[in-house]
């Protein structure tokens, strides 16, 4: 039985697209008429994008591509990212979905490795069609119309499109070192309650026993699970997720920086940048400008 965390503030609804069961994914058009600020997001979906139109910027947390028309990207399940259009009248297509939709036959587990992986500074980089046979922009169009129109087994023919553009998406992390897709997989759907309270209870500080408990893990064990998968200490991805929220917060420049450093649950400004360069090896602003200035 879950546990509940009591006497702490909760952050906005995760963003999980009305996803369930019976409605494993979902396709979405993105327009943007001008350019943007910066977006910084975390979800616990897969999520695969195909620039229509203009140039979108994204940015990871040890890297950044400029992702032009025809190409495509991805965001890993609870992968911290962030982007933003290069120029007006960018379009995206953005297929959201649960790994469950992909998962039909055995070997399909595979197809997951992008989204359950955690690459660190062997990442994918964006993934240009004009190097494969694969026609990203076709793809794209078909499954746009085949989810405005919605024909007979019309689900069924998006999952096929979609299984196209991962197997695409899988040949290019070949020769990335990474564990049992299948044990990976199980491994998020173990620490998933734990990751979920993280985010959504991010502006308070969450002690490992408790991560623990939320998963019905012991803490050796929880602690063991949390590493191999998210290549990363539970401490240090709880910290990540606050870095890159207060991150979020600065750019929209609604606040003070030592007000949204409070808020985030850092003692002061100070506080806040020491561990803003521990982690990303950059002033706050300095992050900033790198992808700014794009």
């Amino acid at each position: 039985m879950q546990k509940n965390v009591t006497n702490i503030t909760r952050q906005p609804q995760l963003f999980e697209g009305n996803l369930t069961s019976k409605k494993p994914f979902d396709v979405l058009l993105h327009n943007y008429n001008t350019i943007t600020k910066t977006e910084f997001n975390i979800h616990p979906i897969c999520c695969l994008v195909i620039v229509l139109e203009g140039k979108f910027l994204q940015i990871y947390e040890k890297s950044m591509h400029i992702i032009k028309k025809g190409e495509f990207y991805y965001e890993g399940i609870w992968e911290p990212h962030g982007g933003k259009n290069l120029e007006p009248f960018t379009k995206l297509l953005v297929i959201i979905f649960l790994p469950e939709f992909i998962l039909q036959e055995p070997d399909d587990i595979k197809l997951l490795i992008p989204f359950i992986s955690r690459f660190s500074k062997n990442r994918p980089k964006s993934f240009n069609p004009h190097s494969t046979k694969l026609n990203v922009l076709s793809l794209a169009d078909d499954i746009l119309h085949l989810h405005t129109k919605r024909p007979n087994n019309w689900e069924n023919s998006i999952r096929l499109n979609l299984k196209r553009i991962l197997i695409e998406l899988l040949n290019q992390c070949k020769g990335i070192k990474t564990h049992s897709p299948l044990n990976s997989y199980n491994n998020f759907k173990k620490i998933e309650p734990a990751l979920k309270t993280i985010y959504k209870y991010s502006q308070n500080d969450m002690h490992l026993h408790n991560a623990a408990d939320i998963s019905n893990l012991s803490k050796p064990r929880f602690n063991e699970i949390f590493k191999k998968t998210m290549g990363t200490s539970f401490f240090k991805f709880h910290m990540q997720i606050k870095l890159h929220m207060a991150i979020r917060d600065i750019i929209l420049g609604k606040d003070k920086m030592e007000t949204i450093a409070t808020r985030w649950g850092f003692y002061d400004n100070s506080h806040f940048h020491h561990l803003f360069k521990k982690f990303f090896l950059k002033t706050p602003q300095e992050y900033i400008n790198q992808f700014s200035s794009k």
